[in-house]
């Protein structure tokens, strides 16, 4: 993404920090999210 896509940015990092987590690691912190905000 280019510098002044802030959005565009803040996705690629996020996407970054999970690079490398299996699929069920990452289904199982996503429903954890969910279960906090309930």
């Amino acid at each position: 993404p280019g510098i002044t896509d802030f959005v565009g940015r803040a996705k690629y990092g996020a996407w970054e920090k999970l690079k490398g987590m299996s699929a069920e690691k990452a289904m199982q912190t996503y429903i954890g999210k969910l279960t906090e905000f309930r």
